[in-house]
């Protein structure tokens, strides 16, 4: 979703900045990077800043893991403060000056940067061997320009298109009694879905098909997919043996859309003898309603942490009643720790099986949700056998396999697009 402006932003054009010429050590993409290569280019536009977390972060773990024999990868994106792997060619947007300024600051001169850079690429690109790889929030004007040259489009899409969106999350804010914080316009809808015309092909990941479909992409131009996750970050399976005190965990951003408060409400009508830990920001919209837990003592709003491997190797049961969601990596992370999983369909993404290696309630439930979380603590049996299946069936999500997937994807593109 588009960001508003930033009063620093204001009076200030990106086309006045120069466009300088970057460290040797920046992998800047010229040209030469773009259509002299004998294997396919992959463009790829990112409005976000690299910092390691966030959508940016499932972007670079995607490219990262491509295989360099199939794809020449290319990133364009406003800054980067960490270290990419020598594989991904890369150009950072803003000039030097201004990388080092807080990204409130500078945000809209980043994304500006991001679009000249992204048209210079397309403009010297050969339609031949290349693909434009867009993430979101850029201007159609961008992906018309890329059709324009033959060039073949792809978008990722990082949540459900914004008019499913929309649909989901206004109901959940009116049962919340609260307006809708979540900043999706009718205007921004309206954009997407003419961007959506344009791509020859998006990037489904979850199960966000039907919506896309609504929107009107036909079906033949949807690629299947998902994000991933990192094994190397949470070393080894938990042990099977339960906690000395039930406990069940949530990961992510405490918030209206990721179904906090029906969690909360699910987990008092369960009556399960245990605890429930919320780790995650706190956002300000949904504060006022988390009074009534505060001093619970069955409940523990732990906050941010960056690092979780030890709370999913300590707890017994993972929760994600999500309504509307893209990629949930803390479902593969905590699958592939061993834990069972008791998810929406959303929340659950392509891994979560119903009775195989978690449980599948659906959003808004909250009668199914607790009977879900008493089964779960009742079965110490269940809560093994499925933790297994998880660790298993993660496994297919780890960055590596997606990389690899998305490069079969893409190549197979170039392929039908060449016998065209």
């Amino acid at each position: 979703m588009a960001d508003r402006a930033h009063p620093m932003d204001v009076g200030f054009d990106i086309e006045s900045v120069p466009r300088v010429r970057e460290k040797a050590d920046d992998q800047r993409v010229r040209p030469h990077m773009v259509s002299s290569v004998a294997r396919p280019s992959l463009l790829t536009y990112s409005s976000l800043p690299y910092n390691g977390h966030g959508p940016a972060q499932s972007c670079v773990s995607i490219l990262e893991h491509i295989p360099p024999t199939t794809l020449s990868v290319a990133l364009m994106m406003p800054r980067c403060t960490k270290r990419l792997q020598p594989s991904i060619k890369f150009k950072q947007a803003l000039p030097e000056p201004l990388r080092r300024l807080p990204w409130r600051y500078v945000r809209g001169l980043g994304r500006r940067a991001v679009a000249n850079c992204f048209a210079d690429a397309i403009d010297a690109a050969d339609p031949r061997d290349t693909i434009a790889y867009f993430w979101p929030d850029h201007s159609t004007a961008l992906v018309k320009r890329a059709k324009a040259r033959g060039i073949v489009t792809v978008r990722e899409m990082i949540n459900c298109d914004r008019g499913t969106a929309k649909t989901i999350l206004d109901a959940v804010y009116r049962d919340a009694d609260l307006p809708p914080g979540h900043g999706i316009s009718e205007e921004s809808v309206a954009e997407e879905r003419e961007q959506l015309a344009l791509y020859d092909y998006v990037f489904a990941s979850n199960q966000v098909e039907p919506g896309l479909i609504e929107a009107g992409v036909d079906p033949s131009r949807i690629l299947p997919t998902s994000f991933g996750w990192d094994p190397q970050r949470f070393p080894g399976v938990r042990d099977a043996v339960p906690s000395a005190r039930f406990t069940a965990l949530f990961v992510g951003t405490v918030s209206i859309r990721k179904g906090v408060l029906q969690l909360l409400a699910a987990w008092k009508r369960s009556g399960v003898d245990g605890v429930l830990k919320i780790v995650g920001s706190v956002l300000p919209e949904i504060s006022p309603k988390l009074e009534p837990y505060l001093n619970d003592t069955s409940i523990e709003f732990v906050g941010f942490q960056s690092q979780v491997s030890d709370l999913y190797h300590s707890s017994d049961l993972f929760i994600f009643p999500s309504f509307e969601e893209g990629g949930p990596q803390v479902v593969y992370e905590a699958a592939g720790c061993g834990l069972p999983v008791i998810a929406t369909p959303m929340g659950g993404g392509r891994m979560v099986r119903d009775g195989v290696n978690g449980l599948i309630v659906q959003p808004n439930d909250i009668d199914g949700l607790a009977a879900a979380i008493r089964d779960m603590a009742a079965s110490p049996e269940k809560r093994g056998a499925y933790g297994r299946q998880g660790a298993v069936d993660a496994r297919k999500y780890t960055y590596e396999e997606i990389g690899k997937d998305r490069a079969a994807m893409l190549l197979r593109i170039m392929e039908k697009n060449n016998r065209r």
